[in-house]
């Protein structure tokens, strides 16, 4: 049966990598670290791509592998709790929020991956807050920025009444026009009664900022995805309204939703191959990614090849066994090597290992793919199959034996053996080959012996 290929596999995984490298809004990879009593106490980088460089000025050279109390020492704890939220309930977070370290307003969506590991995306909305400050000191200017802001702006009274909308979330609803007076979620969903977890409801109870992503028109028939932010409107300390902006959230979400396609579908991918499957770092040999073959998350994450699969501190050497990484970097070609593993018993077995090479876009050797092929069946019939030769070769010169001169007497035709003996000629041949004799009458003989016999 042909081996499947890699290209597929190995195309979607470029496309990931451009997907989340060239991604518009920040993305951040982290896992959480926890204290001894077990609750969220910092989170470290494990990847950031470049819109998170831009909209936070931290590199990504300066904060992978550090933890975010150590790159922002005054880092407010309410990240560090909400994410914990996430990993711990592994339901998604969407909230906009300040960061007094980087002195910039985020809204930000949070995801649990796998573990302790989740993923943050973001963008700075620092301009829209700060736009919003100014507009409340002067309402010309607020209306003239509510008509020119890209997202949709509306405020309510504390029924849901619309009080003031702008252009953009006016167009949005041409046929409910005008919306002022209107209930908001009559409008923008068709119910008849608030939305469940309303963020504008909440931002009312409890007096603080409130977001959620809602679906357009509805969940069961979402043609749009919205960010809602719902700010309260206080006068003299009382709650008098609330403010809402609306953005437009469709093709990153539809972004987003890709991503997760691409990488459940390489985890389907993997997962689906009957052998063991690495992305090996050709830098460290460390395991970037595996298949359950190879083992649980916790087993391989943060191992080397040479220590899974040989239990070795160093790489393989030729001497015991030829390291594929080794010959790649040699040649620069895919490659296939012999192991022998120890079972879960300890029993060798035997393995082929396949290892193809992976470049960066500077043609630089970044990674290796292995997989490994258990081919102790194959060898034991390999042997099996010499042996049968050995046994064949050894019966084909036991029949030769018979060949050459044989001594025969010419009156009793007996035959003389290798000792000097005499031998019927029946006895001679079942000694010196795997002959079996029958004894039957020739015609002349019978005529001879029996006549009148037919």
């Amino acid at each position: 049966m042909a081996l499947p290929t890699y290209e597929e596999p190995q195309k979607q995984n470029e496309e990931y990598e451009l997907l989340f490298s060239e991604a518009v809004s920040g993305i951040a990879v982290h896992q959480l670290i926890r204290s001894e009593d077990g609750r969220p106490h910092d989170y470290r980088f494990l990847r950031v791509n470049k819109a998170f460089e831009k909209l936070t000025g931290l590199k990504a050279a300066d904060v992978l592998g550090k933890t975010v109390r150590q790159v922002l020492p005054d880092i407010e704890d309410f990240w560090i709790e909400i994410y914990g939220g996430v990993v711990d309930t592994g339901q998604a977070a969407a909230f906009e929020q300040y960061n007094k370290s980087l002195d910039r307003h985020y809204e930000v969506n949070a995801y649990r991956l796998n573990g302790e590991r989740f993923v943050a995306t973001f963008n700075d909305v620092t301009k829209a807050r700060r736009s919003m400050k100014a507009l409340r000191e002067n309402e010309g200017f607020l209306m003239a920025i509510f008509d020119a802001a890209q997202d949709g702006i509306s405020v309510q009274d504390r029924e849901l009444n619309i009080v003031m909308t702008n252009r953009w979330l006016a167009n949005l609803f041409p046929k409910d026009a005008p919306l002022i007076g209107k209930k908001c979620y009559q409008v923008y969903h068709g119910y008849s009664n608030p939305c469940e977890q309303c963020p504008s409801v909440k931002a009312m109870l409890t007096g603080e900022k409130q977001s959620k992503i809602e679906p357009y028109p509805n969940r069961q028939n979402p043609k749009k995805w919205f960010h809602v932010t719902a700010c309260p409107i206080k006068k003299n300390d009382e709650i008098t309204g609330v403010l809402e902006i609306v953005t437009d959230i469709t093709d990153r979400k539809s972004a987003e939703d890709r991503l997760r396609e691409q990488n459940l579908f390489l985890h389907n991918v993997l997962e689906s191959l009957p052998y063991p499957f690495l992305v090996i770092n050709a830098d460290d040999y460390r395991i970037e990614m595996a298949n359950s073959k190879v083992g649980g998350q916790e087993a391989w994450e943060n191992s080397t090849c040479h220590e899974i699969t040989h239990g070795k501190e160093i790489p393989c050497d030729c001497a015991d066994h030829c390291c594929p990484l080794h010959e790649i970097k040699e040649s620069g070609r895919p490659c296939i090597v012999e192991h022998t593993h120890y079972d879960k018993d300890g029993r060798p077995c035997s393995f082929e290992v396949h290892g193809y090479p992976v470049f960066d876009r500077d043609g630089k050797l970044s990674k290796m793919i292995e997989y490994s092929i258990d081919i102790t069946k194959r060898k034991k019939a390999e042997r099996e199959r010499e042996r049968l030769i050995a046994e064949l070769r050894e019966a084909l010169d036991q029949v030769k034996q018979l060949s050459g001169l044989i001594p025969i007497c010419m009156y009793c035709k007996n035959i003389r053996n290798d000792q000097g003996y005499w031998d019927q000629v029946e006895q001679f041949i079942t000694k010196n080959s795997s002959a079996k004799l029958s004894h039957g009458i020739c015609p002349d003989c019978l005529a001879k012996k029996h006549p009148g016999v037919e």
